[in-house]
């Protein structure tokens, strides 16, 4: 209970008490009051009763004593009168049965008035010696009392209501500098906020504002040291000095995650042979500063695509993944990748021979990278023999390989006809095994053929179909959530989706719409877009955020950019790129960078998830890294139902 609430309850029972004391003691003056000023009046009334009877009594006239005494009792409200002789024999008796009975029944119960009695001699009587006895009513009374006390119990709770109201205003007032600290400790508890807490000007309150901006800021150095360490080991293991590109374990890392995805595409193998003759003319310095602008020129060349990665695998060979392309893209790709390298050596209008060569392969089902490898090798020796033609492409026969317009179609074709089917992974706890969320994945079914995303992915985003696709697939969410076993379903969303200001105008409405699904649903995104378009991808985070719903990093640490993008995101969870996982055991130092990359998100109490964590051999080597949960086929995806929705 907050203390806020802890005050106002405190507030409010003192003031309840204050005001049950006040209502005590004020109806008991106001009873006392009452019934005096009730004796004093029924005193004051019998006397003059008994003098207007003492006429007709001298007289013996005891009917016109009975009407007098009729309308005296009427009029006045007294309940009895009794006329008794000196035998002690009521001579005359009249009951008053008009008293008007207003008080509640409780109320008359739970408060006593006593009835009031008075007798007076009538000495001047033509019967003899009489003795006129009368006898209040306490109805009137209670009558009295009870509406007296309901005034007093409407002023009582006007003030009540208005102190109490004033009080806990006067308290939040008051308080609203501790409840600032109490959101800006909650923040740097969660690193929501990365702002630093204003000092309130509360004396008692100065320092610890202080020293927790202490705190926060001592927090941030660590984990920019830690990124810097991280950044630092990632350089040593796996990027190429020379050229700034990743060397030959990044590349194999990569390699073997996209084939671990059935991706589709191909592999360029480029050999630079002139750098030999560089080497022997301007020696190494000369070399390494022609490496350096080769490897800058085929960044430029392959800007087009994040998803491309180029790697430098020996002295004078760099290799480029080039996931989703065809062969007519591929031959495109290397054609501009040799023009970069040419225009670095030779003039466009000498007439010199190739200085570079470039080997194309395409990707087959269920080939090792050592196998892809292998064919690339192959087909770079065959562009060395061959002239004029300094580019070789081996092409893949395959069924499976559908073509580029033929994966579009495929695609359309599944959304339409609602050909996608579902599976979800659970990530597990490391600590006790439990369930934290699951990751939602695609694939097509049609015709008793199964289709997997790594097949499809590169040509929704080719042909920027990740805005439909993934419109698609969260409106399959709700339902799908009331028939699964899992709380929370993380769902990846497209390069396309990330960076397109439609989607994020209809995932903000549909996100407002859906609002029950906040503590169930997650939304993941590429390291990517952090990387590449954090522009871009800016107002998608706030309207995430905005809507109360949680996202988390997939392919963390994937790029070799700084790691310093996590301080301002702080996603609720990253997921660290499998191509480090799957190596864990396989490259020295591997493990090394793979720690200091999950300590880093760890500094900011980020939930850090190893992917593609395959058995207990490698669960058990991740164990002693600084790894929160996993998930990989150790705990195999399940197939979800299958749901229509409306289109």
């Amino acid at each position: 209970m907050t203390l806020y609430k802890q005050l106002s309850l405190a507030v409010f029972f003192i003031f309840t008490l204050v005001l049950c004391v006040a209502f005590y003691y004020g109806f008991l003056a106001i009873k006392g009051e009452t019934l005096g000023n009730e004796s004093r009046q029924f005193v004051q009334l019998s006397e003059q009763i008994s003098n207007d009877l003492q006429p007709a009594l001298f007289e013996s006239q005891l009917q016109g004593a009975k009407y007098i005494l009729n309308e005296q009792l009427l009029q006045q409200g007294i309940a009895r009168a009794k006329l008794i002789d000196n035998q002690g024999k009521a001579v005359l008796i009249i009951d008053n049965t008009n008293i008007v009975d207003s008080a509640p029944s409780w109320f008359k119960a739970l408060f006593h008035v006593p009835v009031l009695s008075q007798s007076l001699p009538v000495s001047d009587s033509a019967i003899g010696e009489l003795v006129l006895t009368f006898e209040s009513s306490p109805l009137p009374v209670y009558g009295l009392l009870w509406q007296q006390v309901k005034e007093l119990i409407i002023w009582l709770l006007f003030i009540y209501i208005f102190s109490v109201l004033l009080a806990c205003t006067l308290i939040k007032r008051l308080l609203k500098p501790l409840d600032d600290l109490s959101h800006g400790a909650e923040d740097l508890q969660h690193h929501h906020s990365v702002e630093p807490i204003s000092v309130p000007h509360v004396q008692e309150l100065e320092g610890v504002a202080k020293a927790l901006n202490e705190m926060s800021s001592t927090i941030n150095l660590q984990f920019q040291q830690q990124a810097e360490v991280a950044e630092t080991i990632r350089d040593k293991i796996f990027r190429d000095e020379v050229s700034g590109l990743g060397n030959r374990a990044y590349f194999m890392g990569q390699a073997k995650a996209w084939i671990d995805e059935s991706g589709s595409g191909g592999l360029a193998l480029l050999s630079i042979d002139v750098l030999d003759d560089v080497y022997v003319e301007q020696g190494e310095d000369g070399r390494n500063q022609l490496v350096s602008l080769c490897a800058g020129a085929l960044v430029e060349a392959l800007s087009s695509d994040d998803s491309f990665v180029v790697a430098r695998l020996s002295v004078n060979e760099f290799a480029c993944l080039l996931p989703g392309q065809e062969k007519d893209q591929l031959l495109a790709i290397a054609q501009r990748m040799q023009w970069a390298v040419s225009e670095l050596v030779v003039s466009p209008m000498d007439a010199a021979p190739s200085i570079s060569y470039i080997g194309l392969v395409q990707r087959t089902e269920n080939e090792s990278v050592t196998e892809l490898l292998s064919r690339a090798d192959n087909a770079l020796q065959i562009a060395r023999s061959q002239r004029g033609a300094p580019i070789h492409l081996i092409e893949c026969t395959e069924q499976y390989n559908l073509g580029r317009v033929g994966w579009k179609h495929l695609v359309q074709e599944a959304i339409h006809q609602d050909l996608f089917c579902f599976k979800a992974q659970p990530v597990l706890s490391k600590v006790d095994q439990q369930v934290l969320h699951a990751e939602l994945f695609t694939y097509i079914v049609k015709e008793d053929h199964t289709y997997f995303a790594g097949q499809f992915m590169p040509a929704i985003e080719h042909f920027k179909l990740g805005c439909l696709f993934d419109q698609y697939v969260l409106k399959k969410l709700p339902q799908q959530l009331n028939f699964s076993s899992y709380e929370s379903i993380a769902v990846n969303l497209t390069l396309t989706s990330c960076v397109d200001s439609d989607f994020h105008d209809w995932l903000g409405r549909f996100l407002e719409q859906n609002k029950a699904l906040k503590h169930k649903v997650i939304l993941e995104l590429p390291e990517t877009v952090f990387v590449a378009h954090a522009e871009d991808v800016a107002p998608l985070i706030d309207i995430i955020k905005e809507a109360g719903f949680c996202f988390g990093i997939d392919q963390y640490g994937r790029h070799f950019q700084s790691l310093n993008y996590l301080e301002q995101l702080r996603p609720s969870y990253v997921k660290v790129d499998h191509s480090y996982t799957n190596q864990v055991n396989e490259i020295k130092g591997d493990s090394e960078f793979l720690e200091a990359v999950c300590q880093a998100a760890t500094k900011l109490n980020i939930l850090t998830i190893a992917t593609r964590v395959e058995n207990q051999i490698k669960l058990d080597l991740l164990s002693g890294l600084h790894i929160d949960a996993y998930q990989g086929f150790i705990s195999p995806p399940m197939k979800l139902e299958k749901i229509d929705i409306e289109s």
